[in-house]
């Protein structure tokens, strides 16, 4: 009773007109690029104190006073993209995540009971109403989640631990996409709305990838083709181990950023000036390049190749499309022909790994043996202690956050074993069925940047990041939805 009357009382100030403002603002690109630049000068700058309480008074104030939880979609992905290189807790036991923790748990409960108390007073879709809204692919992010709590039951490394994180990872699945399925007025939202988060993540992306190169000498001068006598040319080379900030390497970087390129062709394929889409679509590949990620390179140039076509199929301003292709294209070609030999050295380091698989096939012998030890059920998410992060020497980090096989089937085959391995294809099916039913413009770029992410997790291990599950369950949420939107 006592939260039905708060609930009536935040119902009718929501009738305010200068409430009202505030709420079309949050639905709105210009909140999403705005809550992006301050995700970049958090990045940058190691803002973390200032901007993470201003993201939760952001959502707390959805929560009780906005018309729906769209807004909660940016600062969910942007929180994970935020951490400044000098916050990363596997590198540095100093990070703002150690000192501050005390701050982020008040933070994350307040974000918690704000949710929980719109999910059970919300009179349209709140209460009963939200656990009996029919989802599409509930039944397999469900089981998911129970999969990867469970992970390794029966073996000798099976406890509470696994259980804790095995649930958070199956939480990163499943949470995002049962809140915003039933928690957004999907008839009155813009049809672009994830496509302008993705865009703005893209451009926060190059915009904390430049920083990287700007102020951490990941350009160097080294050493090329000495002789004998020690004397060679002294030449500038890219030394992707200083590709880092505080959420992730080179890879993690890369492969988000891959993610990014169908969104910005989406938005070009929307508006009469998409042609600046296109622009940014491009470099967006042109930044993942420059993140030396081999597998984020070959899925993103293909993603590009295939918003390309999308993009022809479906563009309003097919010409100028094309015309900003064909200057991105040549301006390329030309920078290459020009710079051909200072460009073959800068990149040296990554063009001479090849298809060297960096261990990989080290990770994923380890991961077979572990599954035949334990086929049914897998050997848990933590791995055997010859298996860690060669690059973290945080205990704190170590303790929690295990190490992955980098290869979505052998990450479940090693770790749920058959029962997560059948479980996480019939995922698959339902997400499969999602996309070919009701085809849409949206789900066909949207159905891009999962393939991409689904790609570059078949070398890396995106898929079992906090931050690309996210990004997945929530775009899993909007295009199941999307074709109820009505507007733009």
């Amino acid at each position: 009773m006592l939260l039905s009357n708060a609930y009536r009382r935040l119902t009718a100030l929501r009738q305010a007109p200068t409430v009202q403002q505030i709420n079309g603002f949050l639905a709105s690109p210009a909140y999403i690029l705005l809550t992006a630049a301050l995700t970049a000068l958090c990045n940058l700058a190691g803002l973390e104190a200032v901007v993470y309480p201003l993201f939760v008074l952001i959502a707390v104030y959805t929560c009780l006073l906005g018309k729906d939880l769209l807004a909660l979609m940016p600062l969910l992905l942007f929180c994970y993209l935020a951490p400044s290189r000098w916050s990363n807790p596997g590198r540095f036991d100093t990070s703002f995540f150690y000192r501050s923790g005390g701050l982020l748990t008040v933070l994350a409960v307040i974000l918690v009971l704000a949710v929980v108390f719109r999910v059970l007073t919300d009179p349209r879709w709140g209460g009963k109403a939200f656990f009996t809204k029919k989802r599409s692919l509930a039944p397999g992010l469900l089981l998911l989640w129970l999969a990867f709590s469970f992970s390794g039951i029966g073996s000798a490394d099976f406890g509470l631990k696994s259980i804790a994180f095995g649930f958070l990872e199956g939480a990163a699945f499943a949470v995002p996409y049962f809140l915003f399925s039933a928690a957004v007025d999907w008839e009155n939202t813009r049809k672009d709305y994830f496509a302008w988060i993705g865009f703005a993540a893209g451009c926060l992306l190059l915009a904390e990838l430049l920083g990287i190169y700007c102020g951490y000498q990941v350009v160097s001068p080294r050493l090329f083709n000495a002789d004998r006598s020690g004397r060679g040319d002294v030449v500038l080379l890219i030394h992707r181990g200083q590709i880092y900030t505080g959420w992730g390497m080179h890879n993690n970087i890369g492969g988000m950023l891959a993610m990014m390129i169908p969104f910005a062709f989406y938005l070009a394929s929307r508006y009469r000036k998409g042609w600046i889409g296109t622009v940014m679509g491009s470099l967006f590949l042109v930044g993942v390049i420059f993140t030396c990620s081999r597998g984020s390179i070959l899925f993103g140039f293909a993603a590009w190749a295939v918003c390309i076509v999308l993009l022809v199929l479906s563009a309003k301003n097919r010409r100028g499309n094309l015309i900003a292709l064909c200057a991105v294209i040549l301006t390329v070609v030309t920078t290459v022909g020009l710079f051909y030999g200072e460009l073959k050295v800068l990149f040296y380091d990554l063009i001479s790994m090849g298809a060297d698989p960096s261990g990989r096939d080290w990770l994923y012998r380890n991961a077979w043996e572990l599954f035949t030890q334990n086929p049914l059920f897998g050997s848990t998410f933590y791995p055997p202690e010859d298996m860690s992060w060669s690059w973290s020497h945080i205990k704190d980090f170590l303790g929690f956050f295990p190490a992955r096989w980098h290869n979505t089937p052998l990450q479940l085959l090693a770790t749920g074993g058959i029962f997560a391995m059948a479980v996480y294809l019939f995922h698959r099916f339902q997400t499969l069925r999602l996309f070919l039913r009701d085809k849409t413009r949206e789900k066909a770029f949207i159905g891009c940047a999962v393939l991409v992410l689904l790609g570059c997790s078949l070398l890396d291990c995106h898929l079992f990041n906090i931050g690309p599950t996210l990004f997945y369950s929530m775009v899993l949420a909007f295009a199941e939805n999307c074709v109820r939107i009505t507007k733009l």
